[in-house]
């Protein structure tokens, strides 16, 4: 499934141009219920693909959402202290889940564990709803006509799909940036 991850993570920047960032990060939250529902093979299986596909979801667009933000107030400076503590949070939150991992697999097995994971992944559902909206990408308009839903998608998959070509060029023209994504 580390394969899927990093297949997806060059679209996945993509998409962060061109889908409005909250609403991916709201969509990366999701992998952990279908263990819970679906406790199969097939379950686990689709589970971890979602899971590689959430982390590709997450992992520039949390980035891009607040770069935005903060270019939007003209504090681009604070970037870098930000995105640290963002990311030092994460760890610490890993830390703190595999530590506690193990005591409520004791006192509830598998079920507490899942439903657990379950709730915090609701609980970054919540935060990311609560993300301002960054102007810089096009909301979606509630569109009143078959021909105007179908010509707004067309506009969405254009706009992605330019956004990766662009994305692939630079990686492929910039060292500097061919060297960061291989």
């Amino acid at each position: 499934m580390v394969g899927l991850g990093f297949v997806l993570e060059v679209p996945s920047g993509a998409w962060a141009d061109t889908v409005e960032r909250t609403r991916l990060l709201i969509l990366s939250a999701g992998a952990f219920a279908i263990w819970m529902v679906w406790p199969t093979y097939p379950g686990f299986a689709a589970g971890f693909m979602l899971w590689a596909a959430s982390s590709a979801l997450a992992s520039g667009t949390f980035e891009a959402w607040l770069y935005d933000a903060l270019q939007e107030r003209r504090l681009t400076g604070a970037y870098p202290r930000l995105i640290g503590w963002a990311h030092s949070a994460a760890m610490a939150a890993t830390l703190v889940a595999t530590l506690v991992s193990a005591p409520l697999l004791a006192l509830g097995g598998y079920p507490l564990v899942g439903w657990t994971s379950v709730g915090l992944a609701g609980v970054q559902t919540a935060l990311a709803w609560s993300l301002p909206r960054s102007s810089s990408v096009e909301r979606a308009v509630t569109r009143s006509t078959t021909h105007e839903v179908i010509a707004a998608t067309e506009a969405t998959a254009d706009r992605y799909l330019t956004m990766l070509r662009l994305g692939v060029r630079e990686a492929a023209r910039v060292a500097a940036v061919r060297h960061t994504v291989w």
